[in-house]
Order: C-alpha cells, then structure tokens, then sequence
C-alpha cells in the first residue's frame, strides 16, 4: 500500500490541524480533549453507526474479494472512499432535503471519486509542492465553505467568484499534468491494477447505497418517535400511532417525510379509528 506525495501532504495537514484543534483551547490540554473527542465518540448512536458502518464496509470488501476484484492494494483506496462515505451520514439531514438525493449521491460520488482516485493515483508533485498544493486547496475550500454558512453572502460575490476560479485552475493545472503523464505512459493506466482503482468507488458506492438509506430511514423514525412521545401523552395511543407510522410507510422515506412534520394533528384526536383515519389522509395519492 503505497502513500504518494500528495497523499503524505493530505496527512501532514489533517494531523497539522487535529494538532491546532486540540491545543487552541487555553482552559483544556490536550488529555482532555482527547477524553471528550472520545467520549463523543463511543456515545451509544455515533458507536452504534460506525460499527455497523465498518461491519458494512467490511463486508463489501469480502464480497469483493469473492468474486477475485479486490486485492490488498486497493486497501489505501477503499480507506480513503470510506472516509467519505462516512461523511455522507453524518451529513445526511442536509443530503436528504434535496429532491431525488440517492440519485445525486450515486452520481456526485462516481463523478468526483473517480476524477479524484485518477488524479491522485496516477500523477503527484514532490512532497514540498504537494504540501502547498494541498495547503491552498484546503484554505479556499474552508473560506467557501465560510461564506456559503455565513448570514448573507451579500459583499463576498467577488471573493467567491476568485475562490471558485482559483480552485478551478488549480484543478485544470493538475489534471493537464495528469494527462501528460498518461500520453507519456498509456501503459501505466491500461494496467488491471490502474483499472480496478480508478472502479473501486462505482462499485463501493453502488453497495453501499443501500446500507446509507437505511441509516436514513432509521433516523427518520427515530426523529418521528421522539416527536410521537412528546406530541400524544397517552402512552397506549403513542405506541399505536409509531406502529401505524410504520405499517404505512416500511421503508419509503417519501412518506415519513410528508407525517412527520403532521404529528401535531395527532394530538387532536383521541381514537385508533382518528389516527388511521388521518395518516391515510395524509398520504393520499402516494
């Protein structure tokens, strides 16, 4: 498993920043934050998702391995997708706000994953380049990521329309060196090895899809449930309307979205016969 330069520099500046990140606060050393990252860490629901996250993930691979494609090489990629799939679901509530966001997943992952697995894998600077390759990339993409969760972008039109054409020809630099190197050598990424690193992520991400979607699913009911208890205090009436929920809608998120902003109506009702009344109601036509 090899780690080339831009690889080692991405390393440099993840623990460069996990370094600054633990000494910043002046009141807390380090073994306390430590504790608290920790902490957090092994709270039972995140525990839970990166468990069942890595027994998933793991079982892609032996899956993979099965059928002869994944080798031992491909481990440094699979490492790499799986830190952002993991992403995916800690950023899930804003994913699924978006219409037909499965869809734009599958797409926005093989489209960027794959251009990033060919850029990266197949053509590097030196390490001194790379690290301030890296270090730019990492500065632009935190100052857009601060203007677009500020208040207003009102002022900063300019400023992010140099940060977007700055990391475009940054972006337009590295792969023209990327396809010299593969007109220089079109041998190299015609090997089988070059091949299944530049597929891995299609394939991860199409396996992994259905594992990202029960996530969400489970953590819509659970947001759902919550609401139900706080919503109908009669204890009998709360677990009959969390059972009807889920006869009604299993697995298909389109509805859980459409109850659960409703619950309240609930609260309005006092009977079983009300309460399936209702649900079928409100998911008329779907």
């Amino acid at each position: 498993m090899d780690i080339n330069n831009r690889e080692l520099a991405t390393l440099t500046i993840i623990i460069f920043a996990l370094s600054y990140a633990l000494y910043k606060d002046e009141d807390k050393g380090i073994i306390t934050q430590t504790k608290l990252l920790l902490k957090s860490l092994f709270a039972k629901p995140i525990f839970i998702t990166i468990l069942l996250f890595t027994l998933y993930i793991s079982l892609e691979v032996i899956l993979l391995a099965k059928i002869g494609y994944w080798e031992l090489y491909l481990l440094k990629d699979t490492i790499i997708w799986s830190l952002t799939a993991f992403a995916l679901i800690l950023n899930h509530r804003a994913i699924v706000a978006k219409e037909n966001f499965l869809k734009k997943i599958i797409m926005d992952n093989i489209k960027i994953l794959t251009i990033f697995q060919f850029i990266v894998n197949f053509y590097s600077f030196n390490y001194i380049v790379e690290l301030f390759i890296v270090t730019l990339a990492t500065l632009i993409v935190g100052m857009q990521a601060v203007i677009k969760l500020g208040p207003s972008k009102e002022g900063y039109e300019l400023t992010e329309k140099v940060l977007n054409t700055t990391l475009s020809i940054l972006g337009g630099l590295l792969l023209y060196f990327t396809i010299n190197e593969l007109l220089d050598n079109p041998t190299h990424f015609f090997l089988v090895s070059t091949l299944k690193s530049f597929l891995l992520p299609v394939l991860l991400i199409t396996l992994y899809i259905p594992f990202y979607y029960l996530i969400i699913i489970y953590s819509k009911y659970e947001l759902i449930n919550a609401t139900v208890d706080r919503t109908i205090k009669d204890t009998t009436l709360s677990k009959y309307l969390k059972k009807s929920i889920f006869r009604k809608s299993l697995l298909q998120y389109s509805k859980l979205k459409i109850i659960h902003p409703q619950i309240y109506l609930f609260n309005y009702l006092s009977t079983k016969q009300e309460f399936n009344k209702k649900i079928n109601e409100l998911l008329q036509g779907k």
